[in-house]
């Protein structure tokens, strides 16, 4: 049994400027016109089309004559089920085998074609700038990218009319076109990253008086990399694989950043790996990279295997309800 279909509110994007099929519209138009991305790139904000779109265009399943019937977008609750059993689900637009919705996921879904997209790509930070008005703003800025907003309520949370705004620590969840559907604020507005450290440095401080603070460049596998600072006393090498956690502390640095464990991979399933007898979840956004000389290159799970590659699986293991699984898979090509 699945549950009533759930009614659709403001933040559907019939709530927000432009409505359902400006949302989509701009989808068809991103993807017409650029490329694949790689995972180190930043996101981009899809701009605005008011152009019909009449030509077979297929967007995760859904093709463009079929988009009338969309539905969305929700977030999900920590006990939220779909409607009905999906036939196809994608997760941050690339086909997946677990319709599983986790709290604050971002999905939208077609009844008709029992197709199911879920987003769980999120940017955490303080808010630097809103455009083009604090009391009506149509894009903010946390982390050093502009993401635009895509309903009226998250829209209205940044607002300054209520109390939002520059200097707000918030999360943003994102959705299609990397569209802010819903922000996140205080204890809710802890998000956990993971990723590859980049390179780490310490410089001269003098905010509150001398001192030395640490920075470090993080790859995060939703494809920004994020510089955040974390205690000096730490060392943090480039390559580690961590685990950050952006909390809403005065300064909306991470509350904690811990590296990954690592694990040997002998055997690959479709949502789990195995090590000798032990087996382990995989994350629905896992990434998967290649080593090669001390770099790491962005690849897909279809790409490797046990038997061509040596495989380390690296999994969270700090004991929260959607930890213990492997968020990175590193290859090593075998000689």
């Amino acid at each position: 049994m699945f549950k009533q279909k759930p009614q659709e509110d403001r933040d559907s994007p019939k709530a927000a400027a432009g409505g359902k099929g400006s949302l989509l519209r701009r989808r068809w138009k991103l993807l017409a016109v650029c490329a694949l991305c790689s995972m180190l790139a930043a996101p981009a904000s899809a701009s605005g089309s008011n152009a019909a779109v009449q030509t077979a265009v297929v967007l995760g399943g859904l093709a463009s004559g079929q988009t009338a019937s969309l539905e969305g977008p929700f977030v999900a609750g920590e006990s939220t089920q779909l409607p009905f059993e999906p036939a196809a689900v994608y997760r941050n637009d690339e086909a997946a085998a677990s319709t599983r919705l986790e709290q604050y996921d971002v999905y939208y879904y077609n009844e008709n074609t029992r197709t199911v997209w879920i987003y769980d790509t999120r940017a955490a930070g303080r808010i630097t700038a809103v455009s083009p008005s604090a009391s009506a703003p149509t894009a903010v800025t946390v982390a050093g990218t502009e993401y635009t907003i895509g309903t009226a309520s998250a829209a209205a949370q940044i607002s300054s009319l209520n109390g939002g705004g520059v200097g707000q620590v918030v999360t943003l969840l994102l959705g299609m076109d990397d569209q802010v559907v819903r922000v996140l604020t205080g204890d809710q507005a802890d998000a956990v990253f993971y990723g590859v450290v980049q390179s780490a440095s310490r410089s001269l401080t003098e905010d509150n008086g001398a001192d030395v603070q640490q920075s470090v460049a993080v790859a995060c596998t939703d494809g920004v990399t994020r510089t955040v600072h974390v205690d000096k006393s730490l060392n943090f090498p480039a390559g580690w694989l961590v685990e950050i956690t952006v909390g809403t502390n005065a300064s909306g640095d991470v509350t904690s950043m811990t590296q990954l464990m690592p694990v040997m991979v002998d055997q690959l399933g479709a949502a789990w790996v195995k090590s000798g007898e032990d087996r382990y979840e995989t994350a629905d956004d896992m990434q998967v990279y290649l080593w090669y000389k001390g770099q790491y290159y962005p690849t897909t799970l279809a790409k490797v295997d046990a038997e061509n590659y040596h495989l380390i699986g690296w999994y969270d293991s700090m004991g929260c309800a959607a930890g213990g699984k492997v968020r990175v898979l590193v290859a090593v090509k075998k000689d």
